[in-house]
């Protein structure tokens, strides 16, 4: 026997069960480590080891914006996700026992990973391929846990020198004075440091009875609180939990794509689409930041982490049917309205480019990845015997932005 991969979840701030995911973890990990050395010893000293380096990736077949919203922090029925305004990430994976256990779906092994940080977000849709999103994070953090990991958040605020207590979801779990430990404690998109922004006490003299954290300074009403942590109390996740394929499809294919360059057409009435793209083979979007650690004397984890200006880029592959066709995908893309004149490299109009995702069930839109300011590159070509050519037309944003819409 071993452990399958159906019993790892993957839950977004306690709250958001990630789906259609394909892989999920952090690898390796990346601890940097000095060894020292002295004079007049023939053998090393000891070992230093720094701040930890921990890139999470997740790796999703999911059409929905169910993602989007968990990385802005925003209701899935908002209209719209700007992907700068990304915030952390508590991330924790509940271990369910196996299928043949007694309680197959009662976790009581957990694995939390606080403060992730967004670091690049891919779309990638192929002819043949289901259409697939991933999103990599940076942390410095992985507790592997004898228990379930939760994630508690309040926007209630607190004063100075004021408490909260961790509290399981009411209604949930039978146990509400099980033992607690807390692991981080985060105010809007900064993590506090132990110690010296908040203390932690416990009952009975002990740091295995229920937790409060004592707050240094005030929390304005509204801010929202995080404390992450691990319980002996379980955690049951039902299979049923999973959205049915009738209300969110398996996964879907470049047939159910489409690839719209100098304005959406949302009525998508046949004939009308001048702006759709045909011959489309592949398409993929990248959202990319710098991710820059905050990190101070005194404290083993990092209490912050930005970014500046996001990186917006991609490419859109095509197979033409005739020249006629791809010169004038290229005078649209470098903004030449004139047929008889030359087409050169320097050139490159700014264009709306937006790529639809429809439902197989129903051909209703599930998602617009929509960049605002995309300037395609004038592309090479490099034909090859017994096959069609095929041509990347590479393009990038001048401002970075990248909105997905809901529909």
């Amino acid at each position: 026997m071993a452990i399958k991969s159906g019993s790892i979840l993957h839950v977004g701030n306690d709250s958001v069960l990630v789906e259609r995911l394909q892989t999920g973890g952090p690898g390796q990990l990346n601890i940097p480590k000095d060894k020292i050395y002295e004079l007049g010893n023939y053998e090393s000293v000891g070992i230093i080891r720094d701040t930890p380096d921990l890139q999470y990736s997740l790796e999703s077949l999911d059409v929905s914006c169910d993602l989007e919203a968990l990385l802005t922090r925003l209701a899935t029925s908002a209209s719209a996700f700007d992907l700068s305004t990304c915030k952390p990430l508590d991330l924790v994976t509940p271990w369910a026992p196996g299928k043949d256990a007694a309680a197959p779906y009662t976790t009581t092994k957990s694995v939390a990973i606080p403060y992730l940080y967004p670091e690049q977000i891919s779309y990638r849709f192929g002819l043949k391929e289901n259409a697939q999103q991933t999103v990599q994070l940076r942390g410095d953090s992985i507790y592997y846990n004898p228990g379930v990991s939760y994630v508690q958040t309040s926007t209630a605020g607190v004063a100075a020198a004021g408490t909260i207590v961790t509290a399981h979801p009411a209604g949930v779990y039978t146990d509400s004075n099980g033992p607690r430990r807390v692991l981080a404690v985060e105010v809007g998109n900064d993590r506090l440091s132990p110690g010296q922004d908040y203390t932690v006490t416990t009952a009975a003299g002990t740091d295995w009875e229920v937790a409060t954290v004592h707050f240094v300074n005030a929390v304005a009403s509204g801010v929202q609180i995080r404390i992450v942590y691990f319980s002996n109390t379980t955690r049951d996740y039902i299979q049923s939990v999973h959205t049915l394929p009738a209300v969110k499809p398996a996964a879907i294919r470049g047939r159910d794509i489409q690839v719209y360059v100098g304005g959406y057409d949302p009525d998508d009435i046949p004939g009308s689409q001048v702006n759709r793209w045909g011959t489309v083979q592949s398409a993929n979007v990248d959202w990319r930041v710098q991710i820059q650690p905050d990190e101070e004397f005194g404290n083993y984890e990092r209490y912050g982490a930005d970014y500046d200006t996001p990186e917006v880029s991609g490419s859109v592959s095509l197979k033409p049917r005739n020249p006629d066709e791809f010169f004038a995908k290229l005078r649209q893309a470098t903004g030449i309205t004139n047929a008889n004149e030359s087409i050169g490299p320097n050139l490159a109009a700014v264009l709306e480019l937006d790529v639809v995702l429809k439902n197989p069930a129903d051909g209703e839109t599930l998602k617009r990845i929509h960049v605002a300011d995309a300037r395609f590159t004038v592309p090479g070509f490099a034909p090859r015997v017994q096959q069609k050519l095929t041509v990347e037309m590479p393009f990038d944003s001048d401002s970075g932005s990248l909105v997905v819409y809901p529909a």
